[in-house]
């Protein structure tokens, strides 16, 4: 997790402890940490989460929620995903995490960063956001599959980093105003459309038309 995250989830009176988990045995030490039934944020290679769409086929960084159990099989909700009652089994956590957090309640403390702040520069620069992309995307040729991936995985970052600014302008008493692209549904079914692209291209022998596709989502 970015410590800027960290900061201002403090700041909000929740306490995050975090171990890093080098081995199987740091996680294994780590999770028996938890109290039976207490909820863990995992940070875990996609690659080895079965409900992820992309399972066993791409590598990236993910976190989701399990909850420990003294059973063999956790009980998972992945938000990016909108998964509920997924499930994962001990071992699998074990031997590919690669952070366990904790959260509780803490005092609370002052913003490091107003996140309407934060919201108010996405939307500024977001014009800037689209064309810098779309030159990327267009320099990807067949056959640069990593290169495609990469793009995808930074547009599902972004899809995510958005999400949570939704969430938090929906929570507020404020008038729509230069926000609007937050709370606008084609806008996310937009990127969404181009994520899904990407990632297509990465495994499509007709990359080169998919990415063609995609950069007439992104100039319309």
């Amino acid at each position: 997790m970015k410590k800027r995250m960290l900061k201002n989830l403090e700041a909000l009176g929740v306490k995050v402890e975090k171990w890093d988990c080098f081995s199987p045995k740091d996680a294994y030490s780590t999770i028996s940490l938890f109290r039976d039934g207490e909820f863990m944020i995992v940070g875990m290679d996609a690659f080895h989460i079965p409900w992820n769409q992309f399972y066993q086929t791409f590598h990236g960084l993910h976190y989701f929620i399990a909850q420990n159990a003294k059973t063999e099989t956790f009980l998972c909700i992945d938000p990016t995903y909108n998964k509920k009652n997924e499930q994962i089994a001990r071992w699998e956590i074990t031997s590919h995490t690669y952070e366990i957090c904790r959260i509780s309640r803490g005092a609370k403390k002052p913003f490091q960063i107003e996140a309407l702040d934060e919201a108010r520069e996405i939307v500024r620069t977001h014009s800037n956001t689209r064309s810098v992309l779309l030159s990327q995307i267009d320099d990807c040729v067949e056959g640069e599959q990593e290169n495609i991936v990469l793009l995808a995985k930074y547009v599902d970052a972004m899809i995510g980093n958005r999400c949570l600014y939704r969430f938090f302008l929906e929570n507020q008493s404020l008038p729509y105003g230069e926000n609007h692209l937050f709370l606008n549904r084609d806008f996310f079914l937009e990127w969404k459309a181009v994520k899904n692209g990407l990632y297509k291209a990465a495994i499509s022998r007709k990359s080169k038309r998919i990415i063609d596709d995609v950069c007439d989502i992104l100039t319309t």
